[in-house]
């Protein structure tokens, strides 16, 4: 598994990944990959900001906890450098209600998914996410 690499996966939805904890980013890149999409791994903000055709991206799965920045600051990054995919959250912990409501709802993440999950719960999140954007 390449991380903060390049794209991998069969031609797929592009889907960005963003967390800090190595197995889980290459587990989660694995079952994206097994589901059908093209992933980029990134583990950490910095590694996400510089994902190459970031307008490509058509979604983000990110870490609600990351180390160095907040979930929202990456997130902010990502929309300052044009990135306008909607966004699935992910933790083993429950959604933390106002972290991003100092964003446009435009902006904000449109699910939390909760760790550990399986290959198909996050393929159907991924789907149900596209389709409320008229993308799948």
């Amino acid at each position: 598994m390449n991380i903060g690499g390049e794209w991998q996966g069969p031609g797929g939805r592009k889907v960005l990944v963003v967390d800090d904890e190595v197995m889980v980013l290459t587990v989660v890149g694995r079952l994206l990959r097994n589901g059908g999409h093209d992933v980029f791994l990134a583990a950490d903000a910095d590694q996400a900001w510089r994902c190459p055709a970031a307008d490509e991206i058509d979604i983000i799965i990110l870490d609600a906890h990351l180390r160095g920045v907040t979930a929202a600051q990456c997130l902010a990054g990502l929309r300052e450098r044009g990135v306008d995919a909607p966004v699935i959250t992910f933790s083993g912990y429950p959604a933390q209600p106002g972290t991003f409501d100092a964003m446009p709802e435009a902006d904000r993440p449109r699910m939390h998914v909760m760790k550990p999950v399986t290959g198909q719960e996050l393929c159907a999140a991924v789907a149900r996410v596209l389709s409320q954007r008229g993308a799948a």
